[in-house]
């Protein structure tokens, strides 16, 4: 007789579990099985565990988007008697941030040079503390955006500075070359060069507001709207589904101090460590959904990780921001699971999360 090992015994109960949810799901996506005021009295009779398993499957209507299918991704972890929801496929691309302004003029900017010290100990090996200079060919009036794009790789001379005379400006009235040197007139008061490639802080970001809010609103006065504003997702549910949601209290790095922001939202994305990032030296210490807690924490490739758009794997963000990228830099699953990190102002798909009680 043949004995399977413990590793093959394993993979044979998973197979046969995901071949059970899958039938489950089949036969529950169609409808659910219960309305959610039901759900929400089953969560709260702690009833939810003989109801519900991760990896079973809800669904809703969004008036904007159609259907959407939820994966439920952990049963008590953000708070006793709920679950946890996940988008099963992704939302379009959206950026985490736009590209922010690092000097707001408070009065018209003459056409000339100018220079600006970049922050010491940000990319030194590509030029970081020394000063920069750039180029006005016209003058900039009071109220200007400019803007610092510093790709990730480049050198101070490889970056660009982008003059927007509104700050819903899509289109730049000016793009100026950058060199190495401090001449003309120096700018002060400027905010981390790094939100020239968007900001990484969830508190503050585009994607946050787009989830969450009616509206967009600026978090700072060197905030820019995103490029795209289609309606709030939050707004696009029936109330009776938003009426079982709780908000969900998170907290992320703060870059700034080396400490810890806390926020509250209805609807979020994970953080490095709740899709089993591990503990790297930029884990948030948050503990994994049971969703990824299957696999090996770390940041490789990782199968549940991988989430479709259109039909086809997809890079998504996720909430972290990336601490060696300064203010602009945010990690991202890849399509293959693995996590990585890009700029905020880049446009991935979205896989939002909620909590029902």
């Amino acid at each position: 007789m043949k004995y399977l090992s413990e590793t093959g015994l394993r993979r044979l109960i998973k197979n046969i579990q995901t071949e059970l949810r899958q039938m489950k799901n089949e036969a529950s996506t169609a409808e659910n099985p219960f309305t959610w005021s039901e759900i929400h009295d089953l969560l709260q009779n702690g009833e939810g565990p003989l109801h519900f398993t991760v990896g079973d499957q809800l669904i809703c209507n969004h008036k904007e988007l159609g259907p959407i299918v939820w994966d439920i991704i952990a049963l008590d972890h953000d708070e006793a008697n709920t679950i946890t929801l996940q988008t099963h496929d992704l939302l379009p691309r959206y950026m985490f941030d736009q590209r922010e302004a690092f000097y707001v003029a408070e009065q018209e900017l003459s056409a000339g040079e100018y220079c600006v010290k970049t922050p010491d100990g940000y990319r030194e090996e590509y030029g970081g503390g020394s000063y920069m200079t750039f180029t006005l060919t016209n003058s900039a009036p009071a109220g200007s955006f400019l803007v610092h794009v510093w790709d990730p790789g480049a050198n101070i001379p490889d970056s660009k500075v982008r003059v927007y005379h509104q700050p819903s400006d899509s289109e730049a009235a000016e793009t100026c070359p950058v060199t190495y040197g401090q001449q003309g007139t120096e700018l002060t008061a400027l905010r981390h060069l790094s939100c020239g490639s968007g900001s990484s802080r969830w508190g503050e970001s585009a994607l946050r507001k787009y989830l969450n809010d009616d509206r967009w609103t600026p978090s700072s006065s060197e905030d820019r709207p995103p490029m795209e504003m289609p309606p709030s997702f939050c707004a696009g549910f029936d109330a009776d589904f938003l009426s079982v949601l709780m908000p969900m209290t998170k907290k992320e790095i703060n870059l700034t101090n080396g400490g810890e922001d806390t926020f509250t939202d209805r609807f979020t994305i994970p953080s490095f460590g709740e899709v089993n990032g591990g503990n790297g030296p930029h884990a948030d210490d948050l503990e994994a959904y049971d969703y990824y807690a299957e696999q090996a924490a770390g940041t490789e490739d990782q199968a549940e990780r991988i989430k479709l758009l259109n039909g086809k794997p997809s890079p998504y963000f996720l909430r972290s921001p990336y601490a060696d990228g300064g203010m602009g830099a945010v990690y991202f699953v890849t399509e293959t699971g693995r996590i990585n990190h890009a700029p905020a102002c880049q446009k991935f798909g979205i896989a939002p999360i909620c909590c029902i009680s």
